[in-house]
């Protein structure tokens, strides 16, 4: 929304009195313009920053990511029967990574975010193959990719669509496995 809030608020009713057929024809339309743009994009438009006025800079390829992720959770509040257990896994392979990526950037900047809770965790999808250190001391949160085997004080392991839906604070597909130390580990959030 470059016009930021007010254009969004502004949106959630411009299609107030139109039947649904007509709605749904118009997303249709609006979605497929919006394909044929994105396939038109070369690498280097895909980074190009935007001031997101919640977030504060972030890439276009990011900010598609977190489109989709509302899209998907949001698909889940119509009360359809639709869950974290139904995510495409495309979608749950790239925006795992995005979202742990920004625990460092926005979670602790968060003003109710408690500074004083430190240590590392290891977030392991064994599904994916795949494993992310967060080590956190005072304001600092660093996050990377690390082997399985990394050493932390506390692991939280489950398929990555239940890591996805934990760190998204939506209930798990299935109840993630927790060693180590587990008030840490409850504390991650």
């Amino acid at each position: 929304y470059p016009g930021g809030a007010p254009e969004r608020d502004e949106s959630l009713h411009s299609f107030d009195g139109f039947a649904p057929a007509e709605v749904c024809d118009r997303l249709i339309q609006a979605s497929s313009e919006l394909f044929a743009l994105w396939l038109g994009l070369d690498d280097e438009a895909w980074t190009t920053e935007f001031e997101f006025d919640a977030l504060g800079p972030i890439a276009l390829g990011r900010l598609v990511a977190l489109r989709l992720t509302e899209l998907e959770l949001h698909h889940g509040d119509l009360g359809l029967g639709y869950s974290a257990a139904a995510w495409p896994p495309v979608f749950v392979e790239v925006c795992l990574p995005l979202r742990i990526a920004w625990l460092g950037v926005h979670h602790r900047a968060r003003p109710a975010a408690d500074l004083e809770v430190g240590g590392r965790w290891l977030l392991r999808a064994a599904d994916l193959g795949r494993s992310w250190l967060v080590e956190a001391t005072g304001p600092d949160v660093d996050c990377c990719a690390v082997s399985a085997a990394e050493s932390a004080d506390a692991l939280l392991d489950g398929t990555a669509a239940s890591l996805l839906a934990y760190l998204l604070g939506r209930p798990s597909p299935a109840p993630l496995h927790v060693e180590g130390d587990r008030t840490l580990a409850e504390r991650f959030k």
